[in-house]
């Protein structure tokens, strides 16, 4: 009994023992697959976890890319805005500079237009020349709307009196000019009764210097190159006297008389080294036509190769015995001008005399 009850016992022993080792190794292996299980079930988190934050930092870096372009946009729409604005306003500033610019360029546009009546008005007429001088016709063209060049006329005790001018600048400085010659020539000639072309040359020197204040260096060059003839039908005899002006005669050939090599006004250093004026005479009888031209004819380029028109060609024109003598070399100036640019004032007068 006491064998069978320690065997019994050590039966009951080992089966606890063995027991307890299986449900040990039972344990460690649950243990064991809960551990695995566990930490796939982390890594599974962990994952999970990471793809998740990456996704809110993908978002958030998104909604950062969206405020930043929003933002990018809005200050550019209000750039553009102020720009916008901007240039509304300055638009509007420049609207109102171009129409005032155009007011005042129609106030002086208008200006220079009544000049351009008061210096035609000064100007003497053609017919009313050819009352005195049947033989008289001229080609006056001014570069702008009004011009330096002029051309005056008179008849005084018996007398009769042809001017042409060429006066310093173009447009209103160069009409003012004019106007100036005019005046002084019918002052001195008409009012004074001072009948000798050189003299008046001298004289209307005198007065422009002094109008002018030609005293020093400093003052204005303002002046005007002229010629200036007395026709005496009665004695048959033509006085001419040129201020840097030259009188073209046409005989049986053209004939150039030469005036003096001296304008009229500007300041020069010794005056008394300036030549005097003088008179060349000629007969009447003599003499088929005259002409006196200023030098924006000859100075003209044209010719299709930027040439200038020269004195030879108008000389040419001159000496042809036209019966129109200056519409062939107004013609002619027009051709050769075509499309250039008028460079200089045009003077041009002609006096036949007995013409048929």
């Amino acid at each position: 009994i006491h064998q069978a009850a320690t065997d019994s016992l050590a039966s009951t022993q080992n089966a606890r023992a063995l027991f307890q080792k299986q449900f040990k190794h039972e344990y460690d292996k649950k243990a064991t697959a809960d551990s695995i299980n566990n930490a796939h079930k982390e890594r599974i988190a962990n994952a999970e976890l990471h793809a998740k934050q990456s996704q809110l930092d993908y978002e958030q870096s998104q909604r950062y890319g969206l405020y930043a372009g929003l933002g990018l946009l809005i200050s550019l729409a209000i750039a553009l805005f102020a720009g916008f604005q901007r240039k509304k306003r300055d638009n509007g500033i420049i609207r109102a500079q171009k129409k005032e610019v155009e007011s005042q360029q129609k106030k002086i546009m208008d200006s220079i237009n009544y000049a351009e009546k008061i210096q035609s008005s000064i100007l003497p007429s053609d017919d009313y020349i050819r009352k005195h001088l049947p033989g008289f016709s001229s080609f006056f063209k001014p570069r702008d709307v009004v011009g330096g060049d002029f051309y005056w006329f008179a008849e005084h005790g018996g007398k009769k009196f042809l001017a042409m001018a060429d006066c310093t600048g173009h447009g209103v400085p160069g009409a003012f000019m004019s106007m100036i010659g005019n005046t002084l020539l019918k002052d001195i000639i008409v009012g004074s009764g001072i009948i000798d072309p050189a003299r008046v040359l001298e004289l209307m020197d005198k007065k422009i210097r002094e109008l002018l204040r030609q005293h020093d260096a400093d003052s204005s060059e303002d002046g005007m190159e002229l010629g200036l003839i007395r026709i005496d039908e009665e004695n048959e005899e033509l006085v001419f006297a040129g201020a840097n002006q030259h009188l073209y005669v046409v005989r049986d050939e053209v004939e150039i008389v030469k005036g003096n090599m001296r304008s009229i006004g500007g300041w020069v250093r010794k005056r008394s080294r300036l030549p005097v004026f003088e008179n060349q005479h000629l007969s009447l009888n003599s003499v088929e036509a005259i002409f006196m031209s200023s030098d924006g004819i000859e100075d003209q380029f044209g010719g299709g190769q930027k040439e200038k028109f020269g004195r030879k060609r108008l000389i040419n024109l001159m000496g042809a015995r036209n019966t129109d003598a200056v519409n062939s070399v107004q013609d002619a100036f027009t051709r050769w001008k075509a499309h250039e640019n008028q460079v200089d004032d045009v003077c041009l007068i002609h006096v036949t005399f007995n013409p048929a």
